[in-house]
């Protein structure tokens, strides 16, 4: 590990959190921390960077079909008057 040691703070304010949830995350081993003594902690920034890639979303276009969600449906067929085919049966 070569990288910085951040606080708990500044991990807070780069994940748009309150510290008390970047503790929480931390105690309960969900974020990836060092303990420098019974009370202080602090993040290793690479590993925070690597924490993050991990959850980040892929870019826009990487899912084709996401949650299998139809394309949306055309209104033209209903509001146009001169089409054949309207979606109802005739009464």
């Amino acid at each position: 590990m070569t990288g910085r040691l951040l606080t708990g703070r500044q991990v807070a304010d780069r994940l748009g959190v309150s510290t008390k949830t970047v503790l929480r995350w931390a105690l309960d081993g969900q974020l990836p921390s060092i303990r420098l003594s019974s009370r202080a902690i602090r993040f290793p920034e690479d590993a925070l960077d690597a924490w993050l890639m991990e959850r980040t979303a892929p870019t826009q276009g990487g899912v084709n079909d996401p949650a299998g969600r139809r394309p949306p449906a055309s209104l033209v067929a209903v509001n146009d008057p001169t089409h054949k085919d309207p979606p109802w049966p005739d009464s």
